[in-house]
């Protein structure tokens, strides 16, 4: 057992983790005492992994709902040159979990039932709450992920409240071929699609001009942007827009033609109007300039996108953008709008992100504002966790020093 994960088992009152037994030994132990299988499946290099085992599992609300209906199991399913013996008795039963259940992204939690049969799954980091109520899914049937499949399968697919539980489920388990057959069903039977939750399920099977998901977004954007958020229906259509365009799609392959953008707009103006056009391009030439390492373009483009279409974004888009005119940008014009991106970015947070606070605080060095970049990386330094703080520390120095912090 890696150490972070024996550091969280280890810790009363929360989940309680069998050590040392085989996965037989496992299935016997549950079907003797009349109790489900948890089975954490978690790599030693998986970030997420490791903020459930310190964070989440050792809670006394998580330890509460599991350890008296579950036997519960922590599998590594990667192998290291530090590994212990008992991780390494583990690998035959980890190599059958990781092959048997298709485990493709960590942490996946595996739900067995006390005969031994697999029932439920779920996946990814998340806070407690969410994690208990994976939980509470896996012991009632009518909830249960492979019940639900079993049940879609072996039904006319007419049950609205069955297929979108699954449909949500087989989104957050990365089925989308799952998800697109069962949302496509269900989206042809529901009556009212104008639900938050909702609209973002069709939007994830929404791919192409002629799914039934296009259309609700293509001629309704102003209702469905009041609902979800603004600018959520004419970014679904552009995304499809482009991905349909065949000269848009060939400027990304090997030993591509030089882009004729006006005619690329007329092919879009022709079938979908000036605006999508307009749109579309303006953001095409941010991925395809970065593609040909053409970073003038690259960061004139990416501006050009931020000035017309970034009130919207959301922080973390805010702060990468911004991050990227840092990296490329060096006129004063262009570096402002980084400075606002990442100042929204900021803002737009409760709690205090020491990341985005240096983005900031290089853009700001950038623009020549050193005494105010010195105190911003300082705040984001003092604010960061002890495993952050050398990158910070090195820009923190270079400022003061007076040396470029960028390439």
């Amino acid at each position: 057992m890696s150490f972070f994960y024996f550091m969280a088992f280890s810790q009363d009152p929360g989940i309680r983790f069998e050590k040392g037994l085989s996965w037989q030994d496992i299935l016997s132990k549950a079907k003797t005492e009349n109790k489900y299988v948890f089975v954490d499946c978690y790599t030693t290099w998986c970030g997420p992994c490791k903020y459930m085992a310190r964070n989440i599992f050792p809670l006394k609300e998580t330890g509460d709902a599991l350890n008296p209906k579950f036997i519960s199991v922590g599998m590594q399913l990667d192998t290291t040159a530090h590994d212990s013996d008992t991780v390494k008795g583990e690998y035959a039963d980890a190599h059958m979990i990781m092959t048997n259940y298709d485990i493709r992204a960590f942490p996946t939690y595996l739900f067995f039932n006390p005969q031994g049969i697999l029932v439920h799954r779920a996946l990814g980091s998340t806070d407690a709450a969410h994690f208990i109520s994976f939980t509470e899914d896996a012991l009632h049937e009518d909830r249960q992920y492979y019940s639900l499949i079993s049940k879609y399968r072996n039904r006319n697919n007419k049950d609205s409240m069955l297929l979108e539980s699954l449909g949500h489920q087989a989104i957050d388990n990365g089925d989308p071929a799952l998800a697109d057959s069962v949302l496509n069903d269900w989206f042809s039977i529901i009556k009212n699609p104008y639900t938050k939750e909702r609209l973002e399920m069709i939007a994830q099977i929404t791919r192409k001009s002629t799914d039934p998901g296009f259309d609700l977004f293509y001629k309704n954007t102003a209702r469905i942007d009041k609902i979800k958020k603004p600018d959520f229906a004419e970014t679904v259509v552009m995304n499809v827009i482009i991905k349909e365009n065949q000269s848009i799609t060939a400027l990304f392959k090997t030993n591509a033609d030089t882009p004729e953008w006006s005619r690329i707009a007329e092919e879009i103006k022709t079938r979908y109007g000036s605006e999508y056009a307009h749109r579309s391009i303006t953001w095409v030439k941010v991925p395809y300039y970065k593609k040909e390492k053409n970073w003038n373009l690259y960061g004139s483009s990416l501006v050009a996108y931020l000035k017309e279409y970034g009130a919207y974004l959301e922080a973390q888009e805010l702060n990468n953008y911004a991050w990227e005119i840092f990296e490329y940008c060096t006129g004063p014009d262009d570096l402002a709008v980084g400075l606002s991106c990442s100042n929204r970015s900021i803002t737009a947070n409760e709690k205090p992100n020491p990341g985005f606070m240096d983005t900031y605080a290089n853009l700001l060095y950038k623009s020549g504002r050193t005494a105010e970049a010195i105190a911003k990386e300082t705040e984001a330094l003092n604010l960061s966790e002890p495993s952050q703080r050398q990158p910070l520390q090195e820009s923190l120095d270079k400022m003061k020093a007076g040396q470029k912090t960028w390439d």
